[in-house]
C-alpha cells in the first residue's frame, strides 16, 4: 500500500466528522445505500473485536422551519475514534504479510503490452513497483491517477471535484449527548453538531466548491456558521466557538448537478484486467471502508 503522506489516512480519511452513519440518506439499491449498512454493521462488529473507541450514540435529525416535521431520531447512529481505526486496520494488513510505504507518491502508471502494472513511485527512494493487479484508492487524486492508463473504447475515469468544508469546535460542556443535523439540503447534509469519543463537540461542516486542495480555514465566515448554528440551537454563546480544521471532499458532480452515487469500477467497466478503480468516496466512506473492502476483493476474483 502505497501512501503519499507522512501518515496513514491524512486526508478525506480523518479530516471529518467521524460519524458511524445509518444509511437513511441515501437513494435505495444505490451503492451508497447497501455499502453504508452493510459497513456499518461490520464498523460496529470490528471496533469490537478490536478495541476500536467508538459509541452508538444515536442522531437527532430536526426542523428548522415550519414545513418539516419536528424530529427524527436515527439510533444505529454513533460516532468513531477515526484514527484508531485506521492503525487498527493498518495491523490488520501487517498481520497478513502486506505493508504500507509512507511518503512514496506514486507519479506514472504504465501496462505495456497488456502485462504487469508498473507503478513509478517519487520520494526520496524513487522506484519502479510491478504488480498482477492495482487498485486506485486514492481519493482526491483518484481521477489523476487513473489518467496514465488507457481504457477500452468508451470509457474514461469520472471527474473529481473538490468540495471544501470546515469545523468550529464548541469549548467546554457539550449540550447535547446525541449527534444533531438540520434536515438535508439537497446533496449536503446541513451544517451539523457532532460530540466526538472525549465528548467534544463541534459544528460543521459547511460546503464550498474549491478548484484545488487547500486546507487552509476561513474564520470569515463566522457569522454564516452561527446563522446556521442558531436555527436548532438559538442559546449558542458565539463566545464558545473556534476555529477547529477543514476536510476536503472528493465528489462526482458540481454544484447544482444531481449527487452521484459511488463509483467502484472494475473490467467490466473499463477493460483493464486486475485494476479496480475507486471515485467519489466521500460520506459515507467512513462507515462503509469494510463493505468498500469487500467489494473490491469480489471484483479482483472476478474471472
Amino acid at each position: 500500500m502505497l501512501e503519499r503522506n507522512a501518515g496513514i489516512g491524512a486526508e478525506t480519511s480523518s479530516r471529518n466528522s467521524e460519524v458511524i452513519h445509518a444509511g437513511i440518506y441515501y437513494p435505495p439499491r444505490s451503492l451508497r445505500a447497501q455499502l453504508c449498512v452493510r459497513g456499518r454493521e461490520l464498523l460496529y462488529r470490528f471496533c469490537a473485536e478490536n478495541r476500536v473507541a467508538h459509541r452508538r450514540c444515536g442522531k437527532l435529525l430536526v426542523a428548522t422551519h415550519d414545513s418539516q416535521l419536528a424530529a427524527l431520531l436515527s439510533p444505529s447512529t454513533g460516532v468513531i475514534d477515526a484514527h484508531a481505526l485506521m492503525l487498527a486496520l493498518q495491523g490488520e494488513l501487517e498481520a497478513r504479510g502486506g505493508g504500507v510505504v509512507l511518503r512514496c507518491p506514486v507519479e506514472r502508471i504504465e501496462r505495456p503490452g497488456g502485462g504487469s502494472f508498473r507503478v513509478h513511485t517519487g520520494g526520496a527512494d524513487p522506484a519502479r513497483i510491478r504488480s498482477a493487479n492495482l487498485v486506485n484508492c486514492a481519493g482526491l487524486a483518484a481521477t489523476h491517477l487513473a489518467r496514465w492508463l488507457t481504457y477500452a473504447a468508451g470509457y474514461a475515469p469520472p471527474e473529481t471535484y473538490f468540495a471544501k468544508g470546515q469545523y468550529y469546535a464548541l469549548s467546554g460542556r457539550s449540550p447535547f449527548q446525541r449527534h444533531v443535523y438540520p434536515m438535508p439540503d439537497g446533496g449536503w447534509l446541513g451544517l451539523h453538531a457532532t460530540v466526538d469519543i472525549a465528548g467534544r463537540c463541534k459544528f460543521g461542516p459547511d460546503i464550498a466548491w474549491v478548484p484545488d486542495v487547500d486546507y487552509g480555514f476561513e474564520p470569515e465566515k463566522l457569522a454564516q456558521f452561527l446563522g446556521f448554528i442558531r436555527s436548532y440551537y438559538p442559546r449558542l454563546d458565539a463566545e464558545r466557538l473556534h476555529a477547529d480544521y477543514t476536510g476536503i471532499r472528493p465528489k462526482l458532480y458540481r454544484s447544482g448537478e444531481p449527487v452521484a452515487d459511488f463509483a467502484i469500477h472494475g473490467e467490466r467497466t473499463h477493460g483493464q484486467p486486475g485494476l479496480v478503480a475507486l471515485y467519489g468516496i466521500e460520506s459515507p466512506g467512513l462507515t462503509a471502508a469494510l463493505a468498500i473492502g469487500e467489494r473490491v476483493a469480489a471484483l479482483l476474483a472476478e474471472p
